[in-house]
């Protein structure tokens, strides 16, 4: 944006952030898991809309973890040797996401699987962190790895004002079948899209406009969206031989008065 404001030049920014979760109580939580775990493994965490925090009741947190090992025990076996799984991108960011990791107490950190990061192969399992702190590196910035941090909450309000009270998301994701409450959530909230009961989804329909808003990114792309965000749409008039301008020049009289009032209302 800098480099482009002194030659006044358009700017579409999709960026990335923090992109929340919802679980509702009502959710089916074993297929919520699916889809989280799913987002999250893909890519190992490193999309710009990947799920990077999940907001529950405390009462789902163990039967989460549970079910998210039971989920990568499926899903990639023998992960050290599995070429579905991707690894993270080098080394430094290896060592970014491990200090956060490292910050974290030991018993709220929940391995998915037996094996452990390894900075030297840059393989890091999916990692489950039960209720970090918020003012730790884990919670105030974007994760971009497969490390997946549960918030509890109590009243639906909650999880709606944890949400407000920080940066707006490129992606906001909810579980539940409530109507109502699914309802609240999306015109309590901003966010550059949303997924409800699925994960990722949202960024491969084409005719859906993608993009974020505030500190996730302006404007959106995709399809014929795209095509008129990346375009200059130059209105062109002309005015035919006969036409009634004349009559619009002064001096103003009964003519001119009668004419405007067709469009005065």
């Amino acid at each position: 944006m800098a480099a482009a404001a002194p030659n006044l030049t358009p700017v579409t920014l999709e960026l990335g952030g923090k992109s929340p979760v919802i679980v509702l109580d009502d959710a089916n939580l074993e297929s919520a898991v699916n889809r989280i775990m799913t987002g999250k493994a893909l890519n190992a965490g490193q999309t710009c809309i990947a799920p990077d925090y999940v907001l529950l009741n405390r009462k789902y947190h163990e039967q989460f973890t549970s079910l998210a090992k039971k989920w990568m025990q499926k899903h990639y076996p023998k992960i050290t040797t599995n070429k579905d799984y991707t690894h993270i991108i080098n080394s430094a960011q290896f060592v970014r996401v491990q200090k956060y990791l490292d910050e974290i107490p030991k018993e709220k950190v929940h391995h998915t699987t037996e094996v452990k990061p390894d900075i030297n192969s840059r393989l890091m399992p999916p990692i489950i962190v039960t209720e970090p702190t918020l003012d730790s590196a884990l919670m105030q910035n974007e994760i971009f790895a497969p490390v997946l941090p549960l918030i509890h909450y109590e009243e639906l309000d909650e999880a709606i004002s944890f949400i407000n009270e920080r940066p707006r998301p490129l992606a906001l994701y909810i579980f539940g079948n409530s109507e109502k409450n699914i309802k609240r959530i999306r015109s309590h909230t901003v966010s550059g899209g949303v997924c409800i009961n699925e994960i990722v989804l949202h960024a491969l329909q084409h005719e859906l406009p993608f993009g974020g808003v505030g500190h996730s990114g302006i404007g959106a792309y995709h399809g014929k969206i795209g095509f008129e965000r990346f375009s200059h749409m130059k209105p062109i008039l002309v005015q035919p031989k006969i036409n009634a301008m004349n009559l619009l020049q002064p001096p103003y009289g009964v003519v001119f008065n009668k004419f405007m009032s067709m469009f005065i209302k």
